[in-house]
Parts: C-alpha cells; sequence; structure tokens
C-alpha cells in the first residue's frame, strides 16, 4: 500500500525530528486538537501525494486549519 508507505517516511523523519515530506503525521496540540507536523513542502509534488493516496498540499493544508 503506497499510503502506508508515504506515512512510515514521515513517521521515520518525524521521529528523526525533520520535517515530514507527504503530509501524513499530526501532533496533538495543547488544546487536544491535531496540528499537522512541520511539512517540507519541496520534495514532494502534489502528484506524488495523489499516487499515494494523499491529499494534496493545498487540501493538507486546509485540513490543517479546521
Amino acid at each position: 500500500n503506497k499510503w502506508l508507505l508515504a506515512a512510515a517516511i514521515d513517521r521515520d523523519l518525524m521521529w528523526r525530528k525533520k520535517p515530514q515530506i507527504y503530509g501524513t503525521q499530526y501532533l496533538v496540540a495543547a488544546d487536544n486538537s491535531l496540528e499537522l507536523y512541520q511539512m517540507d513542502t519541496t520534495q514532494i509534488s502534489d502528484q506524488e501525494r495523489i499516487e499515494h493516496g494523499v491529499p494534496v498540499l493545498t487540501e493538507l493544508l486546509k485540513q490543517a486549519e479546521k
């Protein structure tokens, strides 16, 4: 499953204190809301996100705002 691969890559980057590249990882904020873990938006294209079953960057950022 390509989504699982993307999530595993992001989780590994997160554990190494580096920005994720696909946008699959969230953190729990102080108010118990979810916030998107920091991202390096220059490494992966929206087409690659789509191929891995991950929303495109603009959608990820919209979801993070909610």
